[in-house]
C-alpha cells in the first residue's frame, strides 16, 4: 500500500508543478498526441454522439473536455483528476460551459465519481495507475456505464519487445524533429518523466482487461508508436 501511495503522491506533485505550463509542453504540441485527441472525438461522434453524462478520467487542464462540450451540446461532463493544479486550469477553461461541467479531485485507484454515465473517455491517464489496479479499474468502470454505454480509452502503451521500444524512440525523435519542436526540451521532459510514476502495459492487455470486465465490441481502433485508443461497449 505504501508503494501505491508513493506513486500517487509522485504523480500529484509532478502535475501540480507542471500545470501552468502543461498546455505548452512538447508532448501536447506533438502531432501524435493531437491525432489521438482528434480520433477520440471522432470515435465518440460515430459511435453515437453523447447526449447525456460523460465521465472523463484525468481531465487535466480541460482541453479535451472543452472540445467534448463544444462538439456535443446536449452532453454534460464530469471530469476527474488527481492534481489540484490541473483542475485549477480546467476550471478556467471550462467556465464558459457553466453547470454542464463538474470537476472533482479524486484518486482513481481508490474512488470514482458516483452516478451512471453514457460514455467514459480518457487520454493518457490509465498508465499512471499501479499495474495491479489497472485490470480492476475496467471492472469498476463497467458498473458506471448505462446499458449501451461506450468507453474510449487513449493511453501510452508499451511495445512487446525492447528492440521495438528502441525503434519507436528513434521514430519519435525523428517525428518531433520534423515538426520543428525543440529536441532539448524533449530530452529534458523524457528525463523528468523517468521520475514520474508510470506503469505502462501493451495494448493487448487493455483489450483483455476490458473483455474480462464484460465489455463487448472491444478493439484497438488506433495505434501509432507508443500510443493507442481502445474502444468498448456495455451490452
Amino acid at each position: 500500500m505504501a508503494k501505491n501511495d508513493d506513486l500517487i503522491q509522485l504523480n500529484r506533485a509532478h502535475f501540480d508543478e507542471r500545470s501552468n505550463e502543461y498546455d505548452e509542453s512538447i508532448f501536447v504540441r506533438w502531432r501524435n498526441n493531437r491525432q489521438q485527441v482528434e480520433d477520440i472525438l471522432s470515435l465518440m461522434a460515430v459511435s453515437g454522439p453523447p447526449a447525456g453524462r460523460v465521465l472523463e478520467l484525468g481531465v487535466g487542464t480541460g482541453s479535451l473536455a472543452a472540445r467534448i462540450l463544444e462538439m456535443f451540446p446536449s452532453a454534460t461532463l464530469v471530469g476527474w483528476d488527481l492534481s489540484e493544479g490541473m483542475l485549477d486550469q480546467a476550471r478556467e477553461k471550462l467556465r464558459p460551459y457553466g453547470s454542464r461541467a463538474e470537476l472533482l479531485r479524486q484518486d482513481l485507484a481508490t474512488e470514482l465519481p458516483a452516478g451512471q454515465y453514457e460514455m467514459i473517455v480518457s487520454s493518457n491517464t490509465v498508465h499512471h495507475l499501479p499495474h495491479k489496479e489497472q485490470p480492476r479499474l475496467f471492472q469498476r468502470l463497467y458498473a458506471l456505464l448505462n446499458p449501451g454505454g461506450r468507453i474510449v480509452i487513449g493511453d501510452r502503451v508499451d511495445p512487446d519487445t525492447g528492440a521495438l521500444s528502441e525503434m519507436y524512440e528513434r521514430l519519435r525523435r525523428r517525428d518531433i524533429e520534423a515538426q520543428g519542436l525543440d529536441m532539448k526540451e524533449y530530452d529534458e521532459r523524457m528525463a523528468n518523466h523517468e521520475h514520474v510514476g508510470a506503469s505502462m502495459s501493451g495494448y493487448p492487455k487493455y483489450i483483455q482487461w476490458m473483455q474480462k470486465a464484460g465489455f463487448a465490441n472491444v478493439d484497438c481502433v488506433w495505434k501509432r508508436l507508443g500510443m493507442a485508443i481502445i474502444y468498448g461497449e456495455r451490452s
